[in-house]
Order: C-alpha cells, then structure tokens, then sequence
C-alpha cells in the first residue's frame, strides 16, 4: 500500500532509518493545518473518546498514529492494510502481535520505534522527545524527578540545570514505557536512579528499584541513550546495542 498523498501539509518533513531490528519514523507536523477528515484519509481510527477533544490533542494523537503506521509498513509484516493500533486501559498502544514499540511526540513532532520481537528473550523498547523545560518550570518539578546526586552526575555534560532536569525526566519516561508492557501499571521517577553518565558514548546509566526490575524481567541496571537537540531532547531505551550515530539521524 502507497503512503497517502500529503496534499494539505499537515504532515511535513519525514524522516526514517532501520539499524538491525530496530524501526524508527519521524515526522514533523502543523496543528494548525489539522483537519478530522485526515483520519479517514490515512486510514487511522479516529477513537470516539478524542472526538470532543481540542484540536491540539487530536493532532497529536493522529501524528503519532500516522508515525506508527509508517514504521508498522516499515516491517515488511503487513503486506495489505496496515493494522490500527489499540489503546489499553491506561493509554498505553496495543502492538499486534510479534511486535513491540513506542510512541512519542512534542508539540510538532512524532516519533515511533518499532521492534520485531525474539522468541526466549525479553523485547523492549522505549522513546521518549521532550522539548527543554523553562527555568521554573523545571526549578519547580525537579524534586519530583530527580534528586540533587542524580542531578550533579548529570551536570558533567556542562549544560543549564534546565535541561538537565529535561534529560533525566526523558530518560526515566523511556524506561517506564520500555517497561510498562511487562508491569502494566504505572511506577514513580523514584523508581528508576541515575547511577552514570557516559558523555562521549551519550549514555545515561540507570538503575531499576528492585521489585520493578523483579517484576519485569529487566536487568537492575539499564542504560538510556540520548541526543542532545537544539530545542528537544530525545532518549531511547532498548534491549540490544544501538549505533548511537543513528540518532543525531533524528535531529
């Protein structure tokens, strides 16, 4: 099946790589330029509980649903009719069969990634793109996501306290989607402890609380990979090696 041809420029730039089992897609997108009727277009469900939603949420559920679609095709899986993605009971995306993944967006981007899992392995995948936080607003949260220690093994990347708080909280947000399937419930910020950081490798090393790592079959310690944007930051965490390389792809 061809992509939908893009005619009234919602979807903007795209971009999209592959490394080893690994799909990625990204898109840029334009709210402004939305319309409902592009659900039918890309041939997306258009869930009957976003239909009072505002158009900034509709936007945003349809761009990272239109990445997903992409990176599905991207597969090699679905030779016909690329199958919808369903919404479990705490909001999380329903991944056919064999396969496992994450969604995420700013304002004007999306992302999806993708995984063709291996049978006796545990599969995981999680991404995560935040645009920086402001100064207070960060000031005003950072308690909630980190704690003073986290945050000085953090600052050796030389960057403003904003941001610092924006990486750690992104990189927690990818291991709590990375994880979520295998727990199906939701985790604190205190759940998951930066323990390292890896600059020239751009690897955040965390550390699981026991019980969730018990509880998901992951290992204690997890690392987050991350790039360092001029306006977002974007961390993936996976269960095998990612040429990291790859990711200044998604800049």
């Amino acid at each position: 099946m061809k992509t939908p041809i893009l005619n009234n420029g919602f979807i903007k730039r795209t971009r999209q790589f592959n490394y080893e089992n690994i799909y990625l897609y990204k898109c840029d997108y334009e709210t402004s330029l939305y319309e409902n009727k592009l659900f039918n277009i890309f041939e997306i469900y258009f869930p009957t509980e976003l239909h009072r939603s505002v158009k900034k949420r509709q936007s945003e559920f349809l761009a990272g649903r239109y990445v997903t679609q992409q990176a599905l095709r991207m597969t090699g899986l679905f030779l016909d009719k690329i199958p919808n993605i369903g919404i479990g009971q705490h909001r999380n995306p329903l991944w056919p069969i064999g396969l496992a993944g994450s969604i995420t967006h700013t304002s004007n981007t999306a992302i999806c990634a993708t995984i063709k899992k291996t049978a006796g392995k545990i599969n995981f995948i999680g991404i995560d793109l935040e645009d920086y936080l402001s100064t207070d607003v960060a000031s005003d949260l950072e308690s909630s996501i980190h704690t003073q220690e986290e945050k000085k093994i953090c600052s050796q990347i030389g960057m403003p306290d904003n941001k610092i708080t924006t990486l750690i909280f992104s990189a927690k947000e990818s291991i709590f989607k990375a994880a979520y399937p295998y727990i199906e419930k939701y985790f604190g910020f205190e759940s998951a402890k930066v323990i390292g950081i890896d600059i020239e490798k751009r690897i955040i090393k965390l550390k699981l609380a026991h019980d969730i790592a018990l509880a998901t079959n992951l290992k204690e310690e997890i690392n987050s990979y991350f790039y360092l944007g001029k306006n977002s930051v974007f961390t993936l965490v996976h269960h095998d090696y990612l040429a990291l390389e790859q990711m200044k792809y998604l800049s």
